[in-house]
This record gives C-alpha cells, structure tokens and sequence, in this order.
C-alpha cells in the first residue's frame, strides 16, 4: 500500500511548503491537492494548480497531484495544458486528478452553473477524453485520477481512468471498489488496472473520535489500533492511502496533521509508516561534565516525525565529576529524562547492557556523553529502519569538531574522520552514534567483545539485517588534545577489532585494505592541504596496527578505556555543526 497526503490549503505559503518537505522526508508517496475556493469561514485557499506548480519546483523527492481538479472551473484543453506544464515542471512525477465538481455553493457563490449530475459526469467523459487525446499528441503521459461515487461518475472511472479515489472508512471503500468492479467488467476491463485510493482524516493519538468533526472517515486510537484500520483499508482493496490533517475543529487549521505533544515537542502521527516509531535513547559517560549539557539539550531539541523519542537514558558511570548535576540542569523538567548510575567503569557493553534492560522503544539509539547531535540525527537514523524491514541498524557521518583547529592532532582527527566516511560509503562502517533496531538485538549483549559498535554490526548481520550509513545524519566529535593521545586510542581499536575477529570471525570495513586503499586515494585528490595530515595519519595508523597487534598477542583487551585529554579550543564548536570526544569511554 502506498501513503499519500492531503495538503492543507488554508495555511500560509511559507507553513504549507514545510509541511510538504516534512511530508516528503517521511516518505510519504504523492502530495495531494484539492480543487476548493473556500474554506468554511469565507477564507480563500490557495488554488491547486498553482500550489502544485510551486510544490513541483520546492518538494524534488514527491509525487505532487490535485483531488481533483474540478471539470465545471475550466475548459479541458486548459487543464491539459496545465497537466502539461505541471508534468514537465515535475519532471513526470505530476498526476492530474479530475471530477464532475461536487460543490454547489461555490459554484454558486463563483456565478458558475452547477447542472445535475448526469450532465456534469457527460461534460466530465467529454473533457477526459479530450484531456487524453491533448497529452498523447503532445507525448506526455500523464496519470489521470478521476474522483467520486455514483454510477455516472463511475462508469467515466471505468473507461477512462487509470486511477480512482473516494473519502471512504474501509467498508464503505470496499463497497464502491466492488461498484466500480462491476462497472469495469461491464466495459471489458480489469479493476487491477486502477489504482484505487481512499482519503481519510488523522486524528491525534490522544483522540479516540472527532467530537466536532464531519467527516465519516477517521483514523483515530494508538499505534495498534492504526495498525488495524491500516490492515482493514488493505483488505477493502485499497492501493493508495491519502490522509489529511484534523484541524480541531471545520475552519481552523492544525498547522500539522495529527501531533502529539510531548513536553513541548512535536512528533507527527502519519498512517502505517508515519505512526512514529518509539526510540530510547542511551547515552554513556563518564566524567563528562563539560560537554554532557549541550548533548542533552540536542537530543531533547530534536526534529522528528516518524522518530517519536520516548525516553532519554543516561548511564553514568563512576563519575566524580558534575556529570549528573549537570544533565538535571540542562534536562529542563522533561520526565523523558532520566539518570542510571553504575557505582564501577566495566566497559562500554556493560553499560550497555544496563540500557537495554531499561529501554522500551522498538529503536535504540547508542551515543555517549561527549557526542553532539545534530538537529534531526534520530529522524535521519530512524527513517531507513522505519521504511524497509530488512534495515536494522544505522549510522551517521561523524565530523571532527576540530576543523580549523591549527593543532597536529586536531588536523589529523579531522582527516581521519573523513577518511572513516569514504569507507563507509564503500562498505558501511557505523560508529559513535547508532540506531538499532530492538528486536534485532539479544536481551543482553555477549562479553568478551569489548568494541560495541563491531559486536553490534555483527549481531544485526548474523540476524539477517542490514547496515544503513546515512550521511546526511550527522555528530560532532571533539579531537584528543594530543597526537600520543590519538595513537593510543588507534592501538587500542586495532586490539578490540583483532580480539572480534578472533571471536565473531567479523571483520568491520575500516579493517579491509579494499575498502580503505580506494578510500585513501579519494580522500588525496581533494583538498591538498589535507595531503601532509593523510600522510601523518597513516604513519600513525600504521604503527599503531603494529602495537595494536602485538597487544592482542600479549593477551590485553582494553575492555575499560582511560580518559585522554580534549582540544579546550574546540569544546564549544559552532551550533551547526556536530561532535565528540574519540577517547572516552565508559
């Protein structure tokens, strides 16, 4: 089943055109717009045709249609020729839905006649016929959506449309797709050659009916119950569901379908896909102090839609410092909040383990107390676990807070970052931050394996998921404030990873030369003034591969890591741009 939307008209411009990019970022499939001149109160929409000219040109990722444009407004051979131009303005993703007209005061109010239905569904064959024959001639092909009940108007959905859609709940759909089942053998058609569609109207999740609402078709209740008239739709046969906002009341608009408010947020409740998804949220630190303030505060300002953050945990871990004194200031009240804390260090997968035994959400994101967010980094790592069933963990690109910095140790920090994003763009390599896809996971992970993020990729693998790298989701990680420092956290990955090998028989992608020899040679035609911090970090890679390997001969695991010190110059880095500490690790 597909997912539309029914854009609400009566907003202004600027309000209309960030809907539709939400919209668009959720993955929904066509943004709908409806033929009316007025809203209840007297108020002048935004005309559809119009509007989808300039979604057309804003909105890339979308289908953009009108439902419907209303035949008694205009003579065919302008609507084809708008059909036309809204194809070639989209780029083919224009789809031209077309009715009889169905509003009598407007038609009324506009001095245009409003005939009986049997003439205006003649007048209705008449343009689409027409419409058909302009758009052929001129090569353009063009999906035609005709709209609306009644034999006449059905028996035009039959011969002419491709597809058809009807304001419907899912047995009324189930009755009028049978009706136009009947219609089309009776034309020597098959309804399997109409994409048939039903709207229906969003409520918000706390709602279990409209109280003040006319329509009959609403989608109201929990995440289960959406499930369910999601289901039940399917079963009517409905191939295309296009839901639109419940404004509160006829006449004042929400602003945004269906948001659910929590401690001032806004999450969109969308149909089967745009049901949010619950995320838990772990952070691991450990003396944390300086930084742990500003990421809470990015994870509580995230933009979400289909993301709906439910807790934020924070699993401190022996901290002597203000760590926790610090995260009950910066949490602001919001009961999503809240602190665990472990008396001793025991490594990274202990403590998170104590995560994963407290989290509820059917996502879990992993980040720590030193890595910044950006602002819709849950969105971003949510969205590909949330659209395809076979993703179960993702990752961001992480981006040095040190750019610019004129340290050695900050300038071969930001290289080696983007050398970690070369790779994953071969062959995902997912770190710092991830989102994981619960039911994926054991109830605990296994020790023994004291690198996280590879125990993890390897545990999503073995259950048949897949790694997702999402560049466009990103976290800011501070540099070490020395080059010893640096070495000693690459000795110490190159120990763990050796160590996982030896125990998974998993070899992440930054440990395959294939991977990073291609990488390298990408990262040295860019900018030359990267070539002498390159050539720094591989010297210092290479040793630390050697050191790296002979502690894990020697038996050393690293299963606690010691703090190193941060770059002060960086600790406070433009708001834009996101980041973290490499070299501490609960």
């Amino acid at each position: 089943m597909r997912f539309s939307w029914l854009a609400e008209q009566r907003l202004p411009w600027p309000e209309l055109l960030a809907q539709a990019t939400t919209v668009e970022r959720t993955g929904y499939d066509t943004i709908w717009l409806s033929d009316h001149v007025f809203a209840e109160d007297g108020s002048w929409l935004l005309d559809c045709l119009t509007t989808a000219g300039a979604l057309g040109a804003t909105v890339p990722q979308v289908g953009i249609g009108t439902l419907v444009a209303a035949n008694t407004f205009r003579h065919a051979p302008l609507i084809a020729q708008a059909a036309l131009s809204l194809h070639r303005i989209t780029g083919g993703r224009f789809v031209l839905g077309v009715g009889a007209g169905g509003s009598r005061e407007e038609h009324e109010a506009l001095g245009i006649p409003f005939p009986p239905i049997a003439e205006r569904a003649e007048r209705l064959e008449e343009a689409c016929a027409a419409i058909r024959g302009i758009l052929r001639v001129q090569g353009a092909k063009v999906p035609l959506l005709v709209g609306g009940i009644g034999r006449h108007v059905l028996d035009v959905v039959a011969r002419h449309a491709d597809r058809w859609t009807v304001w419907a709940d899912p047995d009324v759909a189930a009755r009028q797709r049978s009706r136009l089942d009947k219609r089309c053998r009776a034309v020597g058609r098959n309804i399997a050659d109409i994409r048939c569609g039903a709207i229906t109207m969003i409520a918000p999740a706390h709602l279990s009916v409209l109280p003040d609402s006319p329509w009959e078709a609403v989608m109201a209740g929990d995440r289960a119950a959406m499930r369910e008239q999601v289901a039940r739709y399917a079963e009517a046969g409905v191939d295309e569901l296009i839901v639109c906002e419940y404004a509160g009341r006829p006449g004042k608009p929400g602003g945004s379908v269906a948001v659910v408010r929590r401690a001032g947020r806004r999450s969109i409740v969308v149909a089967g896909k745009g049901v949010p998804l619950q995320v838990s949220i772990g952070i691991f630190t450990h003396n944390d102090a300086d930084t742990i303030g500003e990421v809470i505060e990015a994870f509580l300002d995230q933009e979400t839609a289909i993301a709906d953050i439910t807790e934020i945990i924070v699993v401190c871990c022996e901290c002597t410092d203000d760590t926790v004194a610090t995260i009950s200031k910066h949490a602001r009240g919001d009961d999503r909040v809240r602190v665990v804390e472990r008396e001793r260090r025991q490594g990274k997968v202990a403590a998170i383990n104590t995560f994963l035994a407290a989290a509820t959400g059917e996502v879990v994101v992993i980040s720590g107390g030193d890595i910044v967010p950006g602002p819709s980094l849950v969105e971003r790592l949510t969205a590909p676990i949330a659209a395809d069933h076979r993703c179960s963990m993702t990752g961001p690109q992480v981006l040095s807070a040190a750019t610019g910095s004129p340290t050695l140790a900050a300038r071969l920090h930001d290289v080696l970052w983007r050398l970690h994003h070369e790779v994953a763009l071969r062959a995902p390599k997912l770190g710092e931050t991830i989102a994981v896809r619960r039911s994926a996971l054991p109830q605990s992970l296994p020790g023994g394996v004291h690198c996280d993020e590879v125990l993890i990729e390897s545990l999503v693998i073995r259950d048949g998921g897949q790694l997702t790298y999402v560049p466009e989701a990103q976290v800011r990680n501070f540099p070490p404030r020395r080059v010893s420092h640096l070495y000693g956290q690459r000795r110490r990955v190159v120990c763990q990873h050796a160590s996982a090998r030896s125990l998974l028989h998993y070899r992440p992608a930054t440990s395959r030369m294939s991977n990073v020899l291609p990488a390298l040679g990408t990262t040295a035609r860019g900018e030359h003034t990267v070539w002498g911090p390159l050539a720094g970090l591989v010297a210092l890679q290479t040793l630390a591969v050697l050191h790296g390997y002979l502690d894990y001969l020697r038996g050393r695991r690293y299963s606690v890591w010691q703090p190193v010190g941060r770059d002060a110059a960086v600790l406070r880095p433009a708001v834009d741009r996101p980041a973290s500490a490499d070299g501490k690790k609960p």
